[in-house]
């Protein structure tokens, strides 16, 4: 699943996997259930037969050795490495709070200017993240635009493009998100 130790791909299938079983979990109030990330060598039996003492809900095993996933914060900025100042940004799904925070971020440490793109009408929660934006020394404009719309998404991306003089960094942040239990989704919404 994960890319656990350097050189390893990603199985984003199998990565989602876990995600799936935390959100059942969370819907299953008393279920226990731990995802094992196995190496192609991994002791399938030898992980089931071993007792679980405070199980960890996701972690990996590599080569016999245990690691369990932690988040750290990213600091963006030009002195980390990656990102060069003026960052010319689109963030679709840039009317979400994750969008806002993702935006804010990247003008504190790169001073960017970002395109934040989303459906709805221009709003006062939109106006509030422009100016959080320029807040934290950046430049934001919000473009109507759906993902879902090929000929919305490419007009969002050619304006963005025509404000900026080019695009150095996309991120698809755009979801749908709708809380509901997870035996009440259809094929179509997983």
């Amino acid at each position: 699943g994960h890319a656990v130790l350097p050189g390893e791909d990603i199985e984003t299938v199998q990565a989602g996997l876990s995600a799936f079983l935390r959100s059942a979990l969370h819907e299953w109030p008393g279920a226990e259930a731990v995802c094992i990330d196995l190496d192609s060598d991994g002791d399938v039996a030898g992980v089931l037969a071993a007792p679980c003492a405070n199980p960890v809900p996701d972690f990996a095993l590599r080569g016999g050795a245990g690691f369990r996933r932690v988040l750290h914060p990213l600091t963006f900025s030009p002195e980390a490495g990656g990102l060069r100042d003026g960052l010319r940004v689109l963030i679709a799904g840039g009317g979400g709070q994750i969008g806002r925070e993702l935006a804010v971020e990247l003008a504190r440490g790169a001073h960017a200017r970002v395109a934040l793109v989303g459906r709805r009408e221009a709003d006062a929660a939109i106006a509030g993240a422009i100016q959080a934006v320029g807040d934290a020394g950046g430049e934001a404009v919000y473009l109507r635009g759906d993902v879902t719309d090929a000929a919305s998404i490419r007009e969002a991306v050619a304006e963005a493009v025509r404000m900026f003089g080019g695009l150095d960094l996309v991120i698809h942040g755009a979801v749908s998100y709708s809380e509901r239990a997870l035996s009440a989704l259809s094929d179509d919404d997983l």
